[in-house]
């Protein structure tokens, strides 16, 4: 590989790096479906979500400081490597499904500018640490049923 300065968000202190070839693609695996609700723990499906939308937005001001934990401080790092990787540049489009406290659009933002990110998550909880990071498009929703046209969007 080539050595590469990168930057997480910016700040230009990053160190320089060499940059590794992208893993191979693999091949596309059946999907299955999810396994059914256990019922030793949750009556149905709409008990198991409550409880884990509770777990995640009474955590969610925790996340980040135990994700730099168990990362050693590697995650920001490693997100922003991720989207340079995968070949993310000015002008182009994120949707960041799932998105937490928006760590990865807040570095996304910070390549293609706030109109170009969108950070979904169906915790409120989430949304709000994502806010509070700088995210400006936060979207409530589930990555299974996408609240956008499919053309808002474009995969990179």
């Amino acid at each position: 590989g080539e050595n590469q300065s990168v930057c997480c968000v910016g700040c230009g202190l990053c160190s320089t790096v060499q940059v590794l070839p992208l893993w191979p693609v693999m091949e596309r695996q059946e999907t299955l479906a999810p396994h059914p609700v256990l019922e030793e723990y949750y009556i149905d499906e709409h008990a198991r979500r409550e409880a884990v939308d509770q777990m995640f937005n009474t955590t969610a001001h925790h996340y980040d400081a135990i994700t730099d934990i168990m990362s050693f401080g590697s995650g920001r790092w490693y997100r922003a490597q991720a989207l340079q990787r995968g070949g993310f540049t000015a002008g182009k489009r994120l949707l960041d499904v799932g998105c937490g406290t928006g760590v990865i659009a807040h570095i996304a933002q910070h390549i293609s500018g706030p109109d170009n990110v969108f950070a979904l998550d169906l915790s409120v909880g989430m949304l709000a640490q994502a806010q509070q990071r700088g995210v400006v498009n936060t979207v409530q929703g589930l990555g299974e049923t996408l609240p956008f046209p499919d053309e808002r969007v474009l995969i990179w």
